[in-house]
């Protein structure tokens, strides 16, 4: 649903600014390039399938926004991590919430690192890494309705 009424806004407002990002302008139509790149290597890539959760340890950026609609196209759910946090956190959100992958830059990935079993090394992605390409979008995901869209953590 979240995926269909973006596809909607984006084919209607095409040239218009969806996003300011610093100094970058994104228009709706250049995001939802992006968002198909995104899901396209979460899905060709990453194998992630409906229900599937991918931690987002991102600052407020187009990546996040690009990443929560590419994980919503496909069915994942979509997590927010504060960046802030370190090892012994991380550690802790993984003992409770099975962790798929995690889309971050270069320079966060390090508190990810070392988690053994529950998250692989490979699974543990740079966005950095993620240039935005030319993809024809991944076939309509069935309409999921037995998980949830996003984890959203809070202090208490």
């Amino acid at each position: 649903m979240v995926s269909e009424r973006f596809d909607q806004m984006a084919k209607q407002l095409g040239d218009r600014i969806a996003v300011v990002d610093g100094l970058q302008r994104i228009t709706w139509r250049d995001l939802a390039r992006r968002k198909a790149s995104f899901a396209l290597f979460l899905r060709s890539q990453l194998h992630l399938r409906a229900g599937d959760v991918v931690a987002a340890f991102l600052p407020n950026c187009w990546e996040c926004i690009a990443g929560f609609l590419a994980a919503a196209e496909i069915g994942a759910v979509w997590m927010p991590v504060n960046t802030e946090w370190r090892g012994s956190e991380i550690e802790w959100l993984t003992s409770r919430v099975p962790v798929s992958s995690v889309l971050t830059f270069a320079e966060l990935r390090e508190p990810w690192l070392g988690l053994g079993d529950r998250l692989p090394p490979g699974r543990v992605i740079s966005v950095d890494d993620l240039v935005p390409r030319e993809a024809e979008p991944p076939s309509r995901a069935e309409r999921f309705t037995d998980h949830p869209l996003m984890y959203y953590l809070t202090s208490g």
